[in-house]
């Protein structure tokens, strides 16, 4: 009988220890965060000047219905910009016949150095490649 209520009391035991167990702790909350506003109100002395805006001198913009499209700007700081993007087939591989859209722009400013720097690039089914980048010499 003795042998009987030993297994009877471990069988009881492989029964509580098998059940699923109840978390004890609540999960934990996340806190949220809360930037020290000093941090942030103190910036270098450099960083507090006033930013003047450069005004678009000109603006042009032109898109059809199957998002190809026409960038023009120039701004009184001397920045000139096009970019354009046209529909071009995939004639080969996975994809053949689907159409992707082939950009093509350049851009021009003054350096830091005052040189006027110009490049042209374009990006199509090789990638961005720049055509060529030239300081232009006053």
């Amino acid at each position: 009988m003795n042998a009987s209520i030993v297994l009877a009391v471990l069988a009881l035991a492989a029964l509580a220890a098998a059940r699923p167990q109840q978390f004890q702790q609540q999960p934990q909350q996340f806190q949220q965060f809360q930037p020290q506003s000093q941090q942030f109100q103190t910036q270098p002395q450099q960083f507090r000047q006033a930013v003047t805006p450069v005004p678009i001198i000109s603006r042009q913009e032109t898109r059809d219905e199957h998002g190809q499209y026409s960038l023009a700007f120039s701004s009184a700081d001397g920045i000139v910009a096009t970019d354009s993007g046209a529909l071009k087939e995939i004639k080969e591989g996975e994809n053949k016949g689907d159409y992707f859209l082939a950009r093509k722009g350049s851009y021009r400013y003054l350096s830091p150095e005052g040189e006027i720097v110009e490049l042209h690039y374009i990006a199509d089914e090789n990638g961005f490649q720049v055509v060529n980048q030239t300081p232009v010499r006053q």
